[in-house]
């Protein structure tokens, strides 16, 4: 499923972790949120850069 995931729903997944991470009243649903950022970020700095092309002008 990785190879599906694009560099922005990547972001969007992280952002959504942090928030829900800062909400949470119980700890250990914290603590999993952050692992899940966590693991979202080591996957999005393991997607290759997309190399832009100069246009010609």
């Amino acid at each position: 499923m990785r190879s599906f995931w694009t560099r922005s729903f990547l972001t969007r997944r992280i952002d959504r972790c942090y928030l829900i991470a800062a909400a949470a009243r119980i700890p250990e649903k914290r603590r999993i949120h952050l692992e899940l950022a966590r693991y979202y970020r080591r996957m999005l700095a393991s997607l290759p850069e997309l190399q832009a092309h100069p246009q010609p002008a």
